[in-house]
């Protein structure tokens, strides 16, 4: 398994249990019944699978193939967002939000009169 490659042999007992885990994630075995409700307990090592995934990201940033044949994949949005989160920490400068929206606004719309003022 991929997830082996490489480590010491003190790793390996750590990234077996990981690797099963996330198999457990995929056949239905980790959580609830009910997938809405889901409950699924995130290692404490995020550090670990984002340097993991992505070593020295700081130097390789602004090198896209970088990222190209990179990715975590996880059960649920709320942890993209955490594991989002950490990344940005990660990256220094100021963080900008950028906004979209799903439709253009009619011109009597209320937010387009408020957008004029």
């Amino acid at each position: 398994m991929r997830l082996l490659r490489g480590c010491s042999s003190d790793d390996i007992e750590e990234r077996k249990k990981f690797s099963e885990w996330v198999l457990g994630i995929g056949d239905g075995s980790v959580g609830e019944i009910n997938d809405q409700d889901i409950k699924v307990q995130i290692p404490d090592h995020i550090a670990s699978i984002v340097d993991y995934i992505y070593p020295s990201l700081l130097d390789n940033m602004h090198e896209p193939s970088f990222f190209q044949d990179r990715a975590i994949l996880t059960p649920k949005n709320a942890i993209v967002e955490e594991i989002n989160e950490y990344v940005m920490s990660l990256i220094p400068g100021y963080r900008t939000t950028y906004l979209s929206c799903d439709s253009p606004l009619s011109s009597n719309s209320m937010e387009m009169q408020l957008l004029r003022k």
